[in-house]
């Protein structure tokens, strides 16, 4: 299962502050937890490949395994200094090969590796896990959605070093329990999505596993958490408020994000 805690945000949605790593210690620590990886840093720069530029949700890893949820590398080999290893569908929609060039925000890195993993949903399902993306218009236009970021691992310095004060830093981490079955109720017990500050959302193995592997279909309807208060659907939201205002109300959703098409004018629905 993966917890996720998100960037410190304010009441109107917008970045305050990074995630502290230590507030995932009372997990790491619970009953029935055996083992765990991580806490692993997160943001989210914008990629630029083989001309498409979009989102990417970077984890930083360490050089070494890791003790629970080590990616299988399909081609090429792990990350390195100024190398990236990609989730593999994501590759395939940037047509991104090993040996290929990228750059994250600005910044040049080479593709080292092509991987998968279990713990996280394919692409463009990245964020059935949890994150949190920033509405972006200069590249609402490209040919890939801003609102399905895809997965990249690379060092844990370059991803902190990579990590924008409007976008700020959150944290992953990997957990084990000795009884799987408890799953669903370890992960309700222990997400906490308030109306400011961090949030974590916490998902089971068994939420993860059924996150579909096709792509993004739209729209979608799901339960909101903060019933008779939904604005009016933007399409897609184009003032700050608008945006700040979906922002929050997805925070407050533990299944969020429901619908992701920039394509077909459709915002995050939870």
């Amino acid at each position: 299962m993966v917890a996720n805690l998100s960037a410190t945000f304010s009441n109107n949605g917008s970045i305050t502050g990074n995630a502290n790593p230590a507030d995932l210690a009372a997990p790491e620590r619970a009953p029935g937890v055996t083992t765990y990886s991580g806490p692993y840093p997160v943001t989210f720069p914008l990629v630029r490949a083989h001309g498409i530029t979009t989102s990417a949700m970077l984890e930083g890893r360490d050089p070494a395994p890791a003790k629970l949820d080590q990616l299988s590398l399909t081609a090429g080999s792990w990350i390195r200094p100024g190398g990236v290893v990609v989730e593999r569908s994501f590759a395939d929609a940037l047509g991104a090969r090993v040996g290929d060039a990228l750059t994250l925000n600005g910044r040049s890195y080479q593709v080292t590796g092509i991987a998968v993993d279990a713990a996280v949903p394919p692409y463009p399902h990245v964020c059935g896990v949890g994150c949190d993306l920033t509405y972006r218009t200069s590249i609402s236009h490209e040919q890939i959605s801003q609102y399905e970021p895809g997965l990249i691992w690379l060092s844990r310095s370059d991803a902190m070093s990579l990590a924008t004060p409007d976008v700020g830093i959150s944290y992953l981490l990997n957990l084990k329990l000795a009884d799987p079955a408890q799953a669903p109720a370890f992960a309700a017990s222990y997400t906490h999505t308030p109306p400011s500050g961090p949030a974590l959302v916490v998902n089971s193995w068994q939420n993860i596993s059924a996150t579909p592997s096709g792509p993004a279909r739209c729209p979608v309807t799901c339960t909101p958490t903060w019933p008779a208060r939904w604005p009016p659907r933007p399409t897609p939201a184009r003032t700050a408020s608008e945006r700040s205002t979906w922002a929050r109300i997805c925070r407050s959703c533990s299944s969020w994000p429901c619908c992701l098409s920039s394509s077909a004018h459709c915002w995050h629905r939870c």
